[in-house]
């Protein structure tokens, strides 16, 4: 018996089948979507984050608007880095948002579509700042300074560490 035959004797079987795949197939690609994530990015729980210039570094969820107040200290978010795929982990920069980009989006949070759509992402993208451990200018995101804010944020192995440098995830 041939494939065609197969098929047409079976043909609500094959439909029933070809149906359940496609509804298998949209659920998959809509469920970052339906949890609330940014399309193309994967859902993040939770976020390292640093009160010591990034000499240690802890866990805590990712709703958290940097910075804000941590056993008495301020905290602010640390991008965690590691040197080839075992090797020592390093703070690599840190993030937090200006006062006025803060209080934004944190009146956001409390209020769900309280702020406007394009004020809010403007905060979240112009009312970033950057600093490297061990310096003490925090580096605002313009577009005046592109350069400045690139050479803050560039990931750069700690002295003597060889390989490829891969971020952490919590």
């Amino acid at each position: 018996m041939g494939l065609r035959t197969t098929l047409s004797r079976h043909s609500l079987t094959v439909i029933a089948v070809l149906l359940l795949l496609v509804a298998a197939a949209v659920a998959f690609a809509m469920r970052d979507r339906l949890a609330g994530a940014v399309p193309g990015q994967a859902l993040v729980e939770q976020r390292f984050y640093t009160t010591d210039d990034g000499a240690t570094w802890f866990k805590d969820t990712a709703t958290r608007i940097p910075p804000f107040m941590y056993n008495g200290k301020e905290a602010v978010e640390a991008k965690v880095y590691r040197v080839g795929e075992t090797g020592p982990e390093f703070v690599a920069y840190m993030t937090r948002y200006t006062p006025e980009a803060a209080l934004l989006l944190e009146r956001e949070a409390k209020s769900p579509n309280s702020v406007d759509v394009m004020e809010r992402e403007a905060a979240r993208i112009g009312g970033i700042e950057v600093k490297r451990p061990g310096t003490s200018v925090w580096v605002r995101s313009t577009k005046d300074n592109a350069a400045e804010f690139d050479a803050a944020t560039a990931v750069v192995a700690p002295a003597g560490a060889k390989g490829v440098l891969w971020p952490v995830t919590p």
